[in-house]
């Protein structure tokens, strides 16, 4: 038996605007239920996680390039325009933080994780993970 995971289809653009909705949502009320169900889950490594954080970027890069992709590849185009979206960068790096060996101490990881939280926790609903 493989550890191969595969996610549900409805992980698309409206899944993930709304799972990124929901933890908006959570950081202005300063609910941490949900980030904490999305830490606990990149603290484990959860397979489920790996491949939300995933396909959520490839979505996100999806959107980019269908709403800004002719005027980031035109040549005329100042670099600060052709940089990646913020978002979208968030969620590589949430990625490869998570994705990393656990080699450093669990204190390590935590602050190497914390700063997204609501990356994670956006992750984590769409993983099916709940608080």
């Amino acid at each position: 038996m493989s550890n191969y995971v595969e996610l549900p289809d409805w992980i698309n653009e409206a899944s993930v605007e709304r799972a990124y909705g929901r933890a908006k949502e959570a950081q202005h009320q300063h609910d941490e239920t949900l980030a904490q169900v999305g830490m606990r889950a990149a603290m484990a490594r959860d397979p489920r996680m790996l491949m939300a954080l995933d396909k959520g970027a490839e979505i996100l890069a999806a959107i980019v390039e269908r709403q800004w992709g002719r005027h980031q590849r035109d040549p005329s185009t100042s670099y600060g325009e052709k940089a990646e979206l913020t978002e979208l960068g968030l969620w590589r790096n949430a990625y490869e933080q998570m994705d990393k060996k656990v080699t450093e101490n669990t204190e390590e990881r935590y602050y190497a994780l914390f700063p997204f939280r609501w990356i994670l926790a956006c992750a984590a609903e769409l993983a099916g993970l709940r608080p």
